[in-house]
């Protein structure tokens, strides 16, 4: 899954990051070694820096929550391939975040609650748009 500026806002992007979810880690060395070989395998073919999350199912599951860095997902996110359903699992997060007043700072201001109602108001009215498309804000 593609996210961050290289999705909401490409052409300012600096960088790629990817989050990857894996069925099962053994061990925190598996998963660094994982990042490292996904990040300078894609660095070496893109030219550009890419910055990688490797996540365990279970891990990715209890990091749906309001505060966790998912919760910036809700800026926009690509699915590159996808068997465990995450735009269903990010709507229930997306649909949470909307109920909180979550700020979050990252060199601007976003206000992640009111792009989550806004997303889920416009998903609401239209059901031919995908909750995944960047945000406009």
């Amino acid at each position: 899954m593609l996210f961050g500026s290289c999705v909401y806002s490409p052409r300012r992007a600096r960088d790629v990051d990817l989050l990857v979810i894996v069925d099962e880690l053994r061990d925190l060395h598996e998963k660094v070694a994982l990042e490292v070989e996904v990040s300078r395998s894609l660095r070496r073919e893109l030219g550009r820096a890419v910055d990688v999350v490797v996540l365990d199912l279970e891990s990715f599951k209890e990091n749906l929550a309001v505060g966790t860095f998912l919760s910036g997902l809700v800026l926009g996110y690509r699915v590159l391939h996808d068997t465990i359903g995450v735009d269903e699992l990010l709507e229930k997060l997306f649909s949470e975040l909307a109920e909180e007043d979550y700020i979050y700072v990252k060199g601007r201001r976003w206000n992640l609650s009111a792009v989550a109602r806004a997303k889920l108001r416009r998903r609401s009215a239209s059901s031919n748009r995908e909750l995944c498309e960047p945000s406009d804000v």
